[in-house]
């Protein structure tokens, strides 16, 4: 069973300032299976646009039009758009939110990649 790798905004953040290699190894895996797709949230690709210098939004902008990655939106949903909030709410971060909400919504296992620091008590780090 494969896995649906999902990035977050520190994830999409760190690979356009050059400082993350997780979303660079992610597009070489395409290569060698053209239907592997990664998903980046559409909120968490919106929140790196400020925290990225405006020289290197090009980055970000080809993430956008990638054929192997799958920019995820929220949709019009109330349902989906109250899971979210509340989910933004208890996190504090939109984008964490819709890629927690997609890894739990999702028809396959997820693995949401971050470069987040993570908090002291917990224990291990997400891959």
């Amino acid at each position: 069973m494969k896995y649906a790798w999902i990035f977050d905004t520190p994830a999409v953040a760190g690979h356009a300032a050059g400082t993350s290699r997780r979303i660079r190894a992610g597009l070489r895996l395409i290569a060698d299976d053209p239907d592997f797709r990664l998903t980046i949230p559409v909120v968490c690709l919106i929140e790196a646009y400020p925290v990225t210098p405006p020289a290197a939004h090009h980055i970000l902008d080809s993430l956008a039009v990638n054929p192997g990655v799958l920019v995820e939106h929220i949709g019009t949903d109330p349902h989906t758009v109250v899971a979210v909030g509340h989910l933004a709410a208890g996190i504090g971060r939109a984008g964490a939110a819709h890629a927690a909400h997609l890894a739990r919504a999702g028809d396959r296992p997820a693995i949401v990649f971050t470069d987040a620091i993570l908090p002291v008590e917990v224990m291990t780090r997400p891959v």
